[in-house]
């Protein structure tokens, strides 16, 4: 229960959409709307915005008929049990995170209204931190043993977003902040009027898992 917290909230969290306009040269153009794609996704003021409006329609546009009701239903259920306490951490430490993101497009290749950039990208790896985020929830459930004894199912919720935000917080200030590394795939098409970064996490898989932060929307299958 603790893992299917954790994944999706930092999914529902993480994603934002945007939309991208046309340049005069073709490569230049598909490159713009991965770049216009990222800054979109990793602005300070967006960021916010997303994890303070709790998007379900946003996050369910990019889950599609790929993610069953039930798993949409606790998605709801997450974005219910968020206090004042987690999503600020939330808020904060995304926006952090986000400014450690780095990308540098090596080559694009560009087919019938289709094309496939080859992006080397480098974010905060906080899959890394998975052991110590359970041997410290569970530190928190201790120490809190008599309240915890208390809770309701939503109360617990709340309660472990509280110490799950707090501890990614924590996380990313560190100075040794581990870090994941490739080169990736990226998709994009043309649209009727511009060109645009496909927003499915099916076609688009390594680009979202990396704007995850390691944690795949797939995990939540």
């Amino acid at each position: 229960m603790k893992k299917i917290i954790l994944t999706m909230s930092l999914f529902f969290s993480v994603f934002l959409f945007s939309e991208t306009t046309n340049g005069n040269n073709l490569k230049q153009s598909v490159n713009n709307a991965f770049y216009e794609f990222m800054d979109f996704h990793t602005k300070a003021d967006n960021v916010r915005k997303n994890v303070m409006g709790n998007s379900l329609e946003g996050t369910n546009e990019i889950l599609g008929t790929n993610v069953d009701k039930t798993r949409k239903d606790n998605l709801q259920k997450i974005a219910k049990s968020q206090t004042n306490a987690s999503l600020s951490n939330s808020s904060d430490y995304l926006v952090i995170a986000n400014s450690k993101i780095t990308y540098k497009i090596k080559d694009t290749e560009v087919k019938n209204g289709e094309a496939v950039l080859n992006v080397h990208m480098k974010v905060p790896d906080l899959t890394a931190y998975n052991s110590e985020l359970q041997n410290y929830i569970e530190k928190k459930v201790y120490e809190n043993k008599k309240e915890v004894q208390k809770m309701n199912e939503k109360r617990y919720q709340s309660f472990l977003l509280e110490k799950i935000s707090e501890f990614y917080l924590n996380v990313v200030k560190r100075n040794d902040l581990k870090f994941m590394e490739s080169d990736i795939k990226v998709y994009v098409k043309k649209y009727p009027n511009k060109w645009g970064v496909i927003q499915d996490y099916k076609i688009n898989n390594a680009l979202y898992k990396y704007l995850g932060f390691g944690f795949g929307p797939e995990l939540i299958n």
